[in-house]
């Protein structure tokens, strides 16, 4: 008996996949339970699995929506010369300013080559919510084709924010074990108006109210952002035992003709589920922008 070959799928073509008309259904609220009058402010992360290194991509987050409509495009660059059609990774997330951001939900889908050019449908399961629990799932949808002609964002870095001499003052308490005890503090800076995540943190410092952390930080500026990039400053409370506090928040815009000087702002206190509302903090930090080949030659 001579079986009949089974006709395999042609490989993807060259290029690189273009993501369009993405949007998502019914997202459940994973804001804060008892806040009436807030919902989910939803993004979705795309990543690229089975790739020779991490690619991924994210829409802007768009504000109380239960049924967003992203406009953006978003680009990965694919592997060249594979046999197997991209598996796409997706993450559905709800931004939060004064808290850390919740996953809502998560799915993968193999882009088939009878999709292309189509709609196309992920579920993303939802996952368990600190406060709401069990989340529903979501149904995420997109249009993608693999383009040739389309030009690969260069997305490498080409200048560097450096971070130094960073200090925080009267830092409050978010400890709740013990009266001899105070907050262990860390700083997270991270570049806002990107599509990929650049950001870094300090080490922490244990049972201070003004720290002054020795550590160089390094935040890498994709070409798309400005010479004037707004960085967002997140003051935590490292807990052992518990997730951490979240002590305060603050945006800030480095303007050029100011690289290379102390830049001082005031973190806003966020409210503590034991302490109530926190005193705002004030932060210190010298910073310089510098060309990725100079950071090479420190």
């Amino acid at each position: 008996v001579i079986m009949a070959e089974v006709p395999r799928a042609p490989p993807p073509p060259p290029g690189v996949l273009v993501l369009t008309e993405i949007r998502a259904i019914n997202v459940p609220n994973a804001d804060p339970a008892g806040n009436k009058y807030e919902y989910t402010d939803p993004y979705v992360r795309f990543r690229l699995l089975e790739c020779e290194e991490d690619r991924n991509a994210r829409k802007s987050h768009i504000m109380n929506c239960s049924n967003p409509e992203w406009p953006e495009t978003l680009i990965l660059k694919l592997d060249q010369g594979v046999s197997s059609w991209p598996l796409l990774q997706v993450h559905l997330w709800d931004h939060d300013t004064t808290n850390e951001t919740d996953l809502v939900g998560t799915g993968e889908v193999r882009l088939e080559s009878g999709r292309f050019g189509q709609i196309t449908p992920v579920i993303c399961k939802g996952v368990v919510h600190r406060e709401r629990g069990q989340l529903a799932d979501t149904k995420v949808l997109f249009k993608w084709v693999i383009d040739a002609d389309v030009p690969l964002p260069t997305g490498q870095p080409t200048h560097v924010m450096v971070l130094s001499q960073i200090k925080a003052f009267d830092v409050p308490d978010a400890d709740t074990d013990g009266k001899n005890k105070r907050s262990d503090p860390y700083l997270r800076f991270r570049l806002l108006d990107v599509d990929h995540e650049s950001s870094a943190r300090t080490n922490k410092i244990a049972n201070c109210s003004n720290p002054v952390w020795p550590e160089t930080l390094l935040v890498y500026i994709p070409p798309e952002v400005s010479d004037a990039p707004r960085v967002e400053v997140f003051l935590w409370d490292d807990d052992k035992g518990s997730k951490d506090d979240l002590v305060g928040t603050g945006q800030v815009r480095l303007e050029a003709a100011k690289s290379g000087r102390i830049s001082k702002m005031v973190l806003k206190g966020a409210h503590h589920t034991e302490r109530g509302l926190l005193a705002d903090t004030k932060v210190s930090f010298h910073w310089v922008i510098k060309t990725v080949a100079e950071l090479g030659n420190m």
